[in-house]
């Protein structure tokens, strides 16, 4: 028998897995910044454009990912 906390546990890791399916499918470019505005996060469709793998990328900023500079100063705006 599923205790309520369990429930919730599963139903929780279960949204998780749907969230990171639709995320690392979509042809869409997602990314989440930190506020030092480093990438946390990539989808897997960034991450093909920029020609790079998730540990490669993720803690690393704009200008050291290769955008131009007045590209990655459009991104530093608060």
């Amino acid at each position: 028998m599923l205790t309520p906390n369990r429930r919730h546990t599963d139903l929780s890791e279960k949204q998780q897995r749907i969230y990171e399916t639709i995320l690392s499918t979509t042809p869409d470019l997602i990314y989440i910044f930190d506020l030092d505005h480093r990438f946390i996060y990539a989808n897997k469709a960034l991450l093909k454009l920029w020609g790079c793998t998730r540990k490669q990328a993720i803690g690393k900023n704009c200008l050291e990912l290769g955008y131009e500079p007045w590209h990655a100063a459009m991104h530093d705006v608060k």
